[in-house]
């Protein structure tokens, strides 16, 4: 066999497209499989493992544990290829690294032990967070976001944000939000003034929606006739992990779910009308009117 029949038959461009649709469109069930790709030549490990670091999932860190799967490769090399990076732990040390080494996700979840929430603390997580100009959809911790101390050009691609474990704060605390040039999804899992969230749905320039969680005192809050104000119950845990992996996969999640309450409520296609708490099982045909039901039928039907 001649070097010539050793060389690609297909332009490289194309030959590129074809691996990487290859190794995208495989279930995370068979990767081990899909592995054996990279083995073909050195251009298809090169064109390859960026995908592999892709994702970085840590729920506990460990001192000497600044490796992940695959393959043992140190974040100093392979963090620049994650996308998508979810952190939930106590190590601070630890958490720091890998912030500062996976400066290119996009699709950040960044969830504290509230032991470690204190005055020794704010400031690291604070400055690590906002130079992450990558950043387009965070889940974080309320006192991670430096709010109180927001630098100019902070956070300036941010569509979606979720912030967690909020208390009832002053508006000095939330007026903030509504310099972020990009927000347009808020979803706060604690307590907020019903006066504060006028003022956040009026002074966000691009805001679509507003999500409250879990609120106990909403009386002020069903007083807001705003269809971009959504109030829902139940959200625990375990749905947020899964709204993580959902932005991952490019699959519904919350904010298309969200979406979906504040269209209905917008163009009255809910029976009950005005503003209620909603679940996140509802069963969509039996809360809608006809009109209603026709809408979601082709929602399901596009879905489909």
């Amino acid at each position: 066999m001649s070097a010539t029949d050793l060389n690609p038959r297909f332009p490289p461009e194309l030959e590129y497209l074809i691996f990487e649709m290859a190794y995208t469109n495989t279930e995370s069930s068979a990767q081990t499989d899909i592995l054996n790709l990279i083995l073909v030549a050195k251009r298809v490990y090169e064109w390859l493992r960026p995908f592999l670091f892709r994702v970085l999932e840590i729920h506990v860190i460990h001192e000497d544990d600044l490796y992940f799967r695959p393959w043992l490769a140190s974040l100093e090399d392979v963090g620049k290829f994650v996308r998508h990076l979810f952190v939930h732990s106590s190590n601070v040390e630890g958490t720091k690294r890998i912030l500062g080494r996976c400066t290119n996700a996009h699709n950040v979840a960044l969830w504290w032990d509230s032991t470690w929430i204190d005055s020794v603390t704010k400031p690291e997580g604070l400055g690590l967070l906002q130079t992450h100009t990558a950043i387009k959809t965070l889940s974080t911790e309320a006192e991670y976001l430096g709010l109180s101390n927001l630098p100019v050009g902070a956070y300036p691609h941010l569509t979606h944000l979720d912030i967690l474990n909020t208390e009832h704060r002053s508006w000095e605390y939330w007026s903030p939000l509504s310099t972020l040039p990009s927000l347009s999804h808020l979803a706060l899992t604690s307590p907020i003034v019903g006066n504060h969230a006028k003022q956040l749905l009026g002074l966000c320039k691009k805001l679509q929606m507003l999500i409250i969680f879990n609120d106990p005192d909403k009386e002020d809050l069903l007083d807001i006739q705003d269809p971009r104000l959504l109030m829902i119950y139940d959200y625990h845990y375990s749905e947020g992990v899964s709204d993580f992996h959902a932005v991952m996969r490019s699959k519904p999640g919350l904010w298309e779910f969200a979406d979906r309450l504040r269209h209905a409520r917008k163009y009255d296609f809910f029976r009950e009308r005005g503003n209620r708490d909603f679940s996140r099982t509802i069963d969509w045909l039996e809360e809608l009117t006809e009109e209603g039901t026709q809408w979601y039928k082709g929602l399901k039907k596009k879905m489909d």
